[in-house]
């Protein structure tokens, strides 16, 4: 017989096991897009996870506070310590400063130190070359009021852009009501930005080369007025230090040899993966449910058709068609059936990811959270899929081999 032959016959035995042929088709589409679901879990957490680790600045912070030192002698320590590459005072190396373009005087925009080791992973334009640059978020906005990305500033449009920076000094005889003692303005070029990876726990974070960040801090100093002085008794008890990391994985060596050192450590960020690892584990449970629940679903669907189709089978055989050809037959018809609903579950799932990212998108929440469709593990599915079909195959092979025609023929069925 050619191949055509077969493929006819193969839509004749679908038309005649319409009812079962639809509904594992749809049954089939289901599981497939819920088995495809907990496969791509997994590389998804983990993506994620890597993502907030690995370019999170603050993963890889820790606060040290030590008392009797002052700041040039605490930088001087902990930059002897392996795996820091950069150590920058909480006080005096962070500026708050407002930015031209921003209109809303509420949003805070600060400034932090950055070196050639230490800067955060940038998405658009380059890094910092020039006293006069700045890298920035990706959006700004008002953290404890933002809901989706309507709400955020997109600082796209100011890429290779120059904009103005102002800063102040305070002479303070009240603490309660500082007055401006000077006022500065700064031309700033924004030549990278970043993507916030916890924007929803993150400020309005900007980065300036280390060098250039001190000099304006040191200008922009507070001056506290003789009546300050007096009232308010001012020591130097010690220096509270944010100590860079140059990975994530170190934190805890490092804060160690810190503690052994005398100093109080307090790491800049925590991440709860608890959730995530349940996930984990929902996922491959729920995978071995589905990979389950399909096999039983195949079985089932073969017993149907043989059920339904076994006087085709007997004139079939009586015709002279042998049983590798009617196992062929039939296989192609649960073969055919599965890749229509692997398709279809996959076009599914395919449009899901895309509405899922658009909506995820706007969500300043889960600004850094793309999901994406991993191939290597589709392709893992595809060949539990496969040890399925050849099962089937199997399945198939023994139940045509038991059907005797004389038995088919005397019952009349």
């Amino acid at each position: 017989m050619k191949l055509n032959d077969y493929v006819r016959l193969v839509f004749i035995n679908i038309k005649s096991t319409k009812m079962a042929s639809v509904l594992f088709l749809i049954v089939s589409i289901v599981i497939l897009f819920l088995g495809n679901v907990f496969i791509n879990i997994n590389p998804n957490y983990s993506a994620y996870v890597e993502k907030v680790f690995k370019e999170d600045v603050d993963m890889r912070t820790i606060l040290v506070y030590k008392e009797g030192l002052d700041y040039e002698s605490t930088i001087n320590d902990v930059l002897k310590i392996n795996n820091v590459v950069f150590s920058y005072n909480q006080q005096f190396n962070y500026m708050n400063v407002k930015l031209d373009i921003i209109s809303n005087n509420e949003l805070g925009l600060n400034i932090k130190p950055a070196t050639n080791t230490f800067s955060p992973t940038i998405i658009m334009g380059r890094g910092l070359k020039n006293f006069d640059e700045m890298i920035c978020p990706l959006y700004l906005g008002k953290v404890s009021e933002l809901k989706t990305r309507e709400d955020l500033i997109s600082m796209k449009k100011y890429l290779n852009k120059y904009v103005n920076i102002s800063y102040n000094s305070y002479e303070i005889d009240d603490i309660r009501s500082p007055k401006v003692n000077k006022s500065f303005n700064k031309t700033i070029k924004i030549v990278g930005l970043y993507d916030n990876v916890l924007s929803s726990e993150s400020y309005n974070e900007c980065y300036m080369l280390s060098e250039e960040l001190i000099k304006m801090v040191d200008e922009s100093q507070d001056v506290y007025t003789d009546n300050f002085l007096k009232d308010n008794v001012v020591q130097n008890t010690g220096v509270f230090t944010n100590v860079i990391l140059d990975d994530v994985e170190n934190l805890k060596e490092v804060r160690l040899e810190l503690e052994e050192k005398g100093y109080v450590t307090t790491e800049g960020a925590s991440f709860d993966t608890s959730f995530f690892n349940k996930l984990k584990n929902i996922s491959y449970t729920g995978l071995i449910i589905i990979l389950a629940l399909l096999l039983f679903v195949f079985l089932i669907f073969i017993s149907s058709i043989v059920k339904n189709t076994k006087n085709s089978i007997a004139l079939y055989k009586l015709f002279g068609f042998r049983e590798k050809e009617l196992i062929f037959i039939m296989s192609f018809q649960v073969v055919f059936l599965t890749c229509l609903a692997y398709i279809i579950s996959l076009l599914f799932l395919l449009v899901s990811v895309g509405v899922s990212n658009s909506i995820i998108s706007n969500y300043i929440n889960y600004s850094c959270l793309s999901i994406f469709i991993l191939p290597f593990h589709e392709f893992i599915y595809m060949l539990f899929i496969l040890v399925f079909i050849v099962i089937s195959s199997y399945y198939i092979s023994r139940s045509v081999s038991k059907l005797q025609i004389r038995r088919i023929l005397a019952d009349g069925n």
